[in-house]
Order: structure tokens, then sequence, then C-alpha cells
């Protein structure tokens, strides 16, 4: 069977998979050297080679960064010197930044070095996952060189304006090649070791990130798990009080998913009512399209308000307070100590809610 047929077949992507999260060798104490086999993304229909990606694990022991080191050609023609980079992605497969040799620096039209402002731009492209240079191939920018042989820099210069907003200035092909190589294949295949190697321990670490992009992976692993550990929901109840509103949606549906004690969840849930600005109307809109509550959640709910800061959480409770629990004398008595707010607008409305 040869390349072609493996990867029509689909043969090919599971032996990339099996290939990674298997041939794993201890290179150190805090590293593990994988064997990805990977085609050039200049040269796709060449050869697919191996190549050694390094996982790179933190002080706790969890995977921190993947690393790999290319020397690659940087021009269509081969006359520039090649170059030697080591790419860094982190454990989710997301690029984070590049090394070079200092004796090596990267070089660009007519063998002019990198200035240290084509570094940073070139690293903001490589950043950027939904580059328009993941939508053109490389033989665009072969047709610029074919238009003008005589000018190498053809390649930069004939770009579209959008292209050459996307790239380092005289520098299409090296921008190009690295966009591919950061973001290409790569990525997904970092992401299913990372998957594949990660334990419990692992995901409350990432529940416990400042990365939302850590807390959306942990999550959506978490709600792989059935039933839910008390450990990962404790988590999501803390993302509640801190996470951005796509993060807490998630942790939302885990908490709210068959849990243990409704009561006991529904009260922690309305404590979180007006802590954070991610949470606070998701939570609302919860329990408004609940079709029953039991009564002493809308007592928690109203006594919950004398702590909530945010005028449109008072707003928006309190309307929902009037339609499902509005003749409760319970509920009317927190409502009422809403009445001497030294917000004037907090004091109407309660007023209003009384009346």
């Amino acid at each position: 069977m040869n390349i072609k047929d493996l990867r029509k077949t689909g043969y090919f992507v599971c032996l990339l998979l099996l290939v990674l999260s298997v041939q794993a060798t201890l290179v150190a104490g805090d590293s593990v050297a994988y064997q990805m086999i990977l085609s050039d993304p200049v040269k796709p229909d060449t050869v697919y080679l191996p190549h050694t990606v390094v996982l790179v694990f933190d002080e706790y022991g969890f995977p921190d960064k993947y690393k790999l080191s290319l020397f690659i050609d940087v021009c269509l023609q081969k006359i520039c010197k090649p170059l030697a980079v080591t790419l860094f992605w982190n454990a989710l497969g997301d690029y984070e930044y590049l090394e070079y040799p200092e004796h090596l620096p990267f070089t660009k039209y007519n063998h002019k070095s990198f200035t240290p402002g084509d570094y940073r731009r070139l690293d903001e492209i490589l950043r950027d996952r939904y580059s328009i240079l993941g939508k053109h191939p490389l033989s665009f920018f072969e047709k610029q060189f074919t238009r003008d042989p005589a000018r190498v820099d053809a390649v930069t210069s004939a770009t579209p304006q959008a292209i050459r907003d996307a790239v380092v200035e005289e520098a299409a092909y090296t921008s190009w090649a690295l966009w591919h190589w950061a973001n290409g294949e790569i990525p997904g295949h970092l992401l299913q070791n990372t998957i594949g190697i990660c334990s419990d321990d692992y995901l409350l670490h990432c529940l416990d990130s400042e990365d939302p992009r850590f807390v959306r992976f942990g999550l959506n692993r978490v709600a792989q798990l059935d039933p839910l550990d008390p450990s990962f929901r404790e988590k999501c109840f803390y993302i509640l009080e801190h996470g951005g509103q796509a993060n807490c949606k998630l942790a939302l549906q885990l908490v709210t998913n068959a849990p243990d004690d409704t009561i006991r969840m529904h009260r922690e849930l309305v404590r979180r009512i007006g802590m954070n600005a991610g949470s606070s109307q998701l939570i609302i809109g919860y329990f408004e399209n609940l079709p029953l509550v039991a009564p002493v959640i809308w007592e928690d709910m109203a006594a919950r308000l004398s702590h909530v800061s945010s005028y449109y959480d008072i707003f928006t409770t309190l309307m929902l307070l009037e339609k499902r629990a509005g003749n409760s004398e319970a509920v009317r008595a927190q409502v009422a100590k809403l009445i001497n707010s030294d917000d004037l607008n907090i004091s109407r409305r309660a007023e209003e809610f009384l009346e």
C-alpha cells in the first residue's frame, strides 16, 4: 500500500496517532520524545518523514509544552540559507513562540537579516490560527515568481494587500511555511496526545488555570465523565465565580446535569448570583426555564439580592421573582430590605415589587 492509498483509506491518520501515542521514549525526568510522521507543508506530496517532538512537563509533572526543531528552506529557488528554528506549542497544541540559534538569524529578500520588528511580526502571524495564509497554497506565491523571474521579491511585491498584511515584508515564503508548520497538521496531533495521557489530576489542574483555553479543555473532558466526581463539581462552581461566559455556560451545564442533591445544587447556584458577570445572567436564566423550583430557593434568591451590586442582576432577579414567587411572604420580606438601598433605582424597583 502506497502513501496515497493510506491517505485515501484514513488508515494513515490512525497510523500517525498510533506512532505519536505509543512510540514514546523517556528523554529525561522532565520530558518525553515522540516520533511523529509528518509531511513538509511546502511539499505535501513527498514522502512523510519522522520528526522528533518533545513534550516538556511542568514542576507538577503535568504536560507543559511541546517543541519541534526544524531545518528548512526559506525560498523556492533554494538560493537562500536554510532556516534553523525550534517551534513551541502549549499542551493543547496552540503555537506559543519560536527560538533560533543566535548565529543563524532569519533572513529575507537579498539575504537581509530579520529586524526585531520582523521577529515580533512573525510571532503575531504564527499565533493567528485563522490567518488567510491557511487559505492560500504556496503555488499562489510561485506564480508571483514566474511573473517576474528577475525579482526574487516578486512573491511579496506582487501579492494582494490582504496577503501583504499577513506576512513579514520581504519574507512571504518564510511566513507561509512556518505558519503551516505551526498551525497545520501538528496541533491536532499534539492535542490528541495530551488527551491520551491526561489524568483526573491534570483535569483539575486545567480547571484551576487562569487561561480560559485550558479551562474549556478541562470542562469538555470532564463532560465525558459519568457520574461527575464531586471534586470536578466544586471546580465548576469555582468557574461560575470567576470564569468567562462561555466557560461558565459549560460549567453550569455540568453542575445541573443529574445532581445528587438538587436543593443543595440550586442553593449553591443562587449564592453565586451577582458574583460574576460571566455567570449571573446564565444562572438567572436557568431558574427561569425550570418548570418547578422549591419555595426555599426563591426565598434564598430574594435574600441574595442584598449582596448583589449590579443593578441589572437585581432587576432581572426581581422580574423572575415577581413571576414565580411574587405572593410569597418570605420573598416579599427580603425584597422589602431593598427599600433602604442608597441606590434610588433599586429602592424604587423594590417598592414597585411590593405594590
